[in-house]
C-alpha cells in the first residue's frame, strides 16, 4: 500500500491561533509540538510533506526529525514576502526584486528544498 503524500502545510500553523502558534516557536523551535505533528501525520498515512516555511526554524527542525517518522519532508526554509502583503507575519520580508533575488540565494545556500 503506498502512502498518503503531498501534503502542503506550515509546521508553526495549528489551524486554531495564529499567535498562540507563533509564539510557541518564537524563541526557537518546538520539538515537541513538532514531534507530535510528524507522530499524527505519520499515523495518518503521509509519507511526503511540502512546507510553507517560516522564518523561526520550525520547518527546518521538522526536516531534520522527519525521517524518523518515515517522512520525506521538504522546506523552502522560510517563505519570502513582499512588505505589505500577505504572509509577512510568519515569512521573511523583501522590499524589492533585488532584495528577493539575494534571499532566494541566501535560502538555497542554507539548503532549502524549494
Amino acid at each position: 500500500m503506498m502512502g498518503r503524500c503531498d501534503c502542503h502545510m506550515h509546521m508553526v500553523l495549528d489551524g486554531y491561533d495564529w499567535r498562540a502558534a507563533i509564539a510557541r516557536h518564537s524563541q526557537r523551535p518546538d520539538d515537541s509540538f513538532i514531534h507530535r505533528i510528524l507522530a499524527q501525520y505519520q499515523s495518518d498515512g503521509y509519507t511526503y510533506l511540502r512546507d510553507g516555511g517560516d522564518r523561526w526554524g520550525a520547518g527546518s527542525r521538522a526536516r531534520e526529525l522527519a525521517a524518523d517518522y518515515g517522512i520525506r519532508y521538504r522546506t523552502p526554509l522560510a517563505n519570502l514576502c513582499h512588505s505589505g502583503h500577505y504572509g509577512a507575519f510568519i515569512g521573511v520580508k523583501y522590499e524589492n526584486l533585488r532584495e528577493y533575488a539575494d534571499l532566494v540565494r541566501k535560502h538555497r545556500s542554507e539548503g532549502a528544498d524549494f
